[in-house]
């Protein structure tokens, strides 16, 4: 997600100054942006296990990263590229977010970052 729209929605929600009624109505924006990256995580995940290298079972082979406790997929060069134009194009799909109608005024004399 956009980091500065972020940011933007944590002063709006922190803010004082703003009415209640002001931030509901960006909260169905926020929303949609957070059920679209839930939804994005589940493609990513999908889609590393269908281009991991597998192993004897034909699991995706996991290896663990080092002193972190995580794991990551193992992919050979050709499945590597395949796999970033993949999701590269996850990444370009467009999600219609609603557009709230807010006065400026409603705003008061926030600075966003």
């Amino acid at each position: 997600m956009n980091q500065q729209f972020r940011a933007s929605m944590q002063v709006l929600r922190g803010h004082k100054e703003i009415k209640a009624s002001v931030t509901w109505k960006f909260l169905p924006i926020d929303k949609k942006i957070n059920e679209a990256l839930k939804s994005f995580e589940v493609l990513r995940v999908e889609v590393c296990k269908k281009y991991a290298e597998k192993d004897e079972k034909g699991e995706p082979k996991l290896i663990p990263i080092a002193d972190t406790g995580f794991t990551e997929y193992v992919f050979d060069d050709e499945s590597k590229k395949l796999l970033e134009k993949e999701i590269e194009e996850l990444m370009d799909q467009e999600v219609k977010l609603p557009s709230p109608i807010v006065k400026i005024s409603d705003l008061g004399d926030i600075n966003f970052p």
